[in-house]
């Protein structure tokens, strides 16, 4: 699970396992699936919402 971590000075940090990187990959995978102009890819991930679970 995604964990904030407080930052006092600045932006806040979260940090995530590689489990949940390589599950974001494979998400943005399927979505640009097909897609063979970067314009279109950008177009798919622009209607997208991606969200982690936070500890």
């Amino acid at each position: 699970m995604a964990k904030i971590l407080e930052n006092n000075t600045g932006r806040k940090t979260i940090r995530i396992s590689s489990f949940e990187i390589l599950e974001i990959v494979k998400e943005y995978q399927q979505i640009i699936k097909g897609k063979t102009h970067y314009q279109d890819a950008l177009d798919a991930l622009g209607n997208t919402v991606l969200f982690l679970p936070e500890d």
